[in-house]
């Protein structure tokens, strides 16, 4: 649920694999291709190797599932490009002389290629999958059963229709154990990895741009907004009129050297000048604020004020972005100069009840204010908590560790969640309901992280090189089959 993606909370190790297939199962059952050449057993296409690692291999009626999951994954879009989805992609051109059945096999091939070479580092390492495991990859499976029935298919009708090719649940069943265990050890890795503070330092030192920010204040006055009008409601002034009574305003605004002047001298204006009501007035002000801003987003702004606020403006200077003739300008007040974010992180727990508009079950909080209650009536224990977390939540990124969320800096969560976590007054121990755009948060705040934001970030970025070179030097023992893989109906 970070606030850059706006989607369900997961931990920053769970963002770090480039792509691995887990089953997919569609709301609606989608028909591929034209088959020239269907094997209707399947039997052929499984008994030839696809991809392989010098212990696992990926024949190719699994290779076809994870192709099928690929196309499944864009089909929604599909239409935006031009693709006929009820056409063989073999003979539709993506780019460059290849087809869109080679753009989804390359993507399956990607995917396949980092599963058996993490499944290598788990032989290697002598991690296999337990019961736990396996019994989440049948509970998988019987999703599958239970959606095909709910379109009237059998399981292995709905698997070709998805897929193009013939399947048994036997194939995904082999796919999702390979891809598990190769989860299992992406984990394992990731939590293995640990850096000392020299390491963390020497990496703020190499890459201060990426994490230092900058903490600003930024108005935009509209041309349009100093144009007057007649009894007629027509124009009485001119655009180059109205572009320079807007720049003059900027000026003024841009000789406030404070947080306070520039807010009170924007108030001035838009009350005076331009003649605005209270809650106008209000709405302006409460929107001026951005704090910890990076080069690069200063940058999707405008290049040189990017290069102005990192590149030795203080504290108390301003920026105005336009020029002359322009219909807009915007006055920018540097109100701290850039800086590592030390704000502490946090760690917290909750249980997700989703909302129908984020494919939940739940249309109100009446839910998530029984099992509160259930929670109160064990004195808001820990460890009842605990027990709740894997019976009610929706969170798949946290059920399986309590619902726990460590070193969590701030902006990482969607507003109301990051709000409740940071708010100023917060003490281990504390709880309350959270209602986000996803549902509706039992929260239970732990305590301080480890880490600070910048820390976090350093290490995640380390993580995403070592984890980047761990997978490339295992995949080095992946061969590739490609008549066998070019052999699947697409």
């Amino acid at each position: 649920m970070t606030k850059q993606t706006k989607s369900a909370p997961k931990k920053d190790k769970k963002t770090l694999l480039i792509t691995i297939a887990v089953i997919v199962i569609a709301a609606i059952v989608i028909g591929l291709a034209i088959y020239a050449r269907l094997d209707l057993s399947g039997s052929l296409l499984r008994s030839k190797t696809a991809m392989e690692s010098p212990n696992f291999k990926v024949d190719g009626a699994m290779m076809a599932y994870f192709y099928g999951n690929q196309y499944q994954s864009y089909y929604p879009y599909l239409s935006y490009y031009g693709v006929d989805t009820k056409a063989s992609l073999k003979t539709q051109t993506y780019s460059d002389g290849t087809t869109w059945f080679d753009f989804f096999l390359s993507t399956a091939k990607s995917s396949v290629t980092e599963i058996l070479a993490l499944c290598e580092g788990a032989k290697a390492a002598g991690i296999t999958l337990d019961d736990a495991d396996y019994a989440s990859i049948e509970d998988n499976l019987k999703g599958i059963e239970a959606t095909a029935d709910g379109y009237g298919y059998t399981a292995e009708a709905y698997l070709s229709a998805m897929t193009g090719n013939t399947l048994r649940i036997k194939d995904v069943k082999k796919c999702l154990e390979l891809s598990t265990l190769a989860l299992k050890y992406r984990d394992s890795y990731l939590d293995s990895l640990s850096y000392t503070d020299e390491k963390l330092d020497e990496y703020f030192a190499n890459n201060a741009d990426t994490l230092n920010g900058v903490d600003y204040l930024s108005y935009t006055f509209s041309s349009s907004s100093f144009t007057t009008y007649g009894d007629n409601e027509n124009p009485t002034s001119t655009a180059a009129e109205d572009s320079a009574l807007a720049e003059e305003t900027a000026n003024k605004l841009k000789a406030a050297s404070t947080a306070d002047a520039f807010k009170s001298t924007l108030s001035e204006i838009l009350t005076g000048t331009l003649e605005a009501d209270e809650e106008t007035v209000n709405t302006a002000l409460d929107g001026l604020s951005h704090e910890h801003a990076s080069k690069s987003s200063l940058a999707s702004l405008n290049a040189d004020l990017s290069e102005w606020a990192f590149g030795g403006a203080s504290a108390g200077e301003s920026y105005v972005v336009g020029k002359t003739g322009d219909t807009s300008f915007t006055v920018y007040l540097l109100t701290r100069a850039p800086y590592a974010d030390d704000t502490q992180t946090r760690n917290v727990r909750h249980i997700l009840f989703r909302n129908t508009e984020n494919d939940g079950q739940y249309e109100d909080d009446a839910k998530a204010k029984e099992i509160y209650a259930e929670w109160e009536a064990a004195g808001f224990s820990e460890a009842k908590f605990l027990e709740l977390v894997p019976l009610w939540s929706e969170d798949t990124g946290s059920v399986s560790n309590g619902g726990l969320y460590e070193n969590v800096a701030p902006g990482r969560m969607v507003e109301e969640f990051n709000d409740w976590l940071f708010d100023d007054s917060r003490k281990p121990g504390d709880h309350d309901i959270v209602e986000t755009t996803y549902g509706w948060h039992i929260m239970y705040y732990v305590g301080e992280g480890e880490y600070n934001a910048w820390q976090t970030a350093a290490i995640s970025a380390l993580q995403q090189e070592d984890y980047t070179a761990m997978v490339e030097e295992k995949s080095a023992l992946v061969t590739a089959h490609d008549k066998v893989m070019n052999s699947i109906n697409g």
